[in-house]
């Protein structure tokens, strides 16, 4: 705690020597971590009592989270995430503001699972994580100082990466107060600077690693593949539909010990169908969320629904940087980074 109020008084110096326009938040909340399945049911221990710093750059919307989670429980250890996240204003008045914030990080977990030291935690593997957030807040302001409440979900994982990976989700509830470093702006959305067609075709391609779904196997890489339809529904959101492909070298290994025979790539390939929705925050960065089901897998022990949320970042008219995480549900598949690229209709 001492370390969060020293940072919240020496920030504003900082900053505003380089004349810059931000605001500075510190938070007190109650927190408690979500078992999203039976299997990590022993791992809840009550509440805990999280902290949370954050900037907030006031033209553009864009906030970046220190949050700090003491643990109760020590299977699973204390936690630190640094978000970056966008603010996304749903009311907006002089004195109070109610809006939707997420974004994507990195989280590190203490004490993460270990077959000799720590066995229990079979929640996540790895110290070093992605984090994912998204939530509510509101702030009523008053002239430079704002007082408010922040509502948070988050969810730790490393994208199967390092087994076990079944994922930590919290629930936080924070008291936040906070002053600004300049004067207040008024909102206002950007126009990307790129110019985006209404509507086109797109495909991605992407790659990662994964491991085998018992701990300590060795990773393989995975490879997706999509293509579709992205049609633009105002100046700043955008919804997509298209095919997947998914080849994935450790479920070929699994399902070939499942079924006792050599299966070939092709084989083991998982191929759905998604619809997506997303929205450009800021000039050059979207963030986006999908829905999808599988036509073809031959590995169904997480069902046939899956989900994707990622961002994605303007290189040029036709380039697209994208990073997003596969998921069902609140369970992690694999990380994805690759190019989407837009052919022109």
């Amino acid at each position: 705690m001492k370390k969060f109020l020293l940072l919240f008084f020496l920030l504003p110096q900082i900053i505003h020597s380089q004349n810059l326009n931000w605001e500075v938040n510190v938070s007190k909340g109650i927190g408690t971590f979500i078992p999203h399945t039976y299997k990590i049911r022993h791992l809840v221990s009550g509440y805990e009592s999280p902290f949370a710093l954050s900037l907030l750059n006031q033209t553009k919307q864009t906030q970046v989270f220190l949050h700090y989670f003491p643990s109760q429980n020590p299977v699973i250890g204390s936690q630190w995430a640094i978000t970056p996240t966008h603010v996304y204003p749903i009311i907006s008045t002089s004195t109070f503001k109610f809006q939707w914030l997420g974004g994507a990080g990195i989280a590190r977990i203490e004490n993460p699972f270990h077959q000799i030291s720590n066995p229990k935690n079979i929640a996540i593997g790895s110290k070093w994580n992605v984090s994912i957030l998204t939530g509510f807040k509101t702030k009523f302001q008053f002239n430079e100082w704002n007082i408010g409440t922040e509502l948070f979900a988050q969810h730790a994982s490393n994208g199967s990466f390092k087994k076990p990976n079944l994922g930590l989700n919290y629930l936080n509830f924070y008291f936040t107060v906070g002053k600004s470093l300049s004067n207040l702006p008024k909102f206002r959305l950007e126009v990307p600077k790129t110019i985006i067609p209404p509507s086109s075709i797109y495909t991605t391609f992407c790659a990662f690693v994964n491991q085998a779904n018992l701990p300590g196997a060795p990773t393989s890489l995975v490879f997706s593949s999509q293509t579709g339809w992205i049609q633009m529904i105002s100046k700043k959101k955008f919804f997509t539909t298209g095919m997947d492909i998914f080849l994935d070298g450790s479920n070929r290994k699994t399902l070939s010990q499942i079924l006792e025979k050599d299966l070939t790539p092709f084989q083991t390939a998982q191929i759905g169908w998604q619809l997506g929705y997303g929205f450009w925050g800021n000039g050059q960065l979207a963030a986006f969320v999908q829905q999808g089901v599988y036509l073809y897998s031959l590995e169904n022990l997480e069902g046939k629904l899956y989900q994707r949320i990622g961002i994605r970042r303007i290189m040029n008219e036709q380039l697209q940087f994208t990073a997003s995480l596969k998921t069902h549900f609140a369970r992690a598949d694999h990380l994805e980074f690759g190019i989407l690229y837009l052919w022109k209709s």
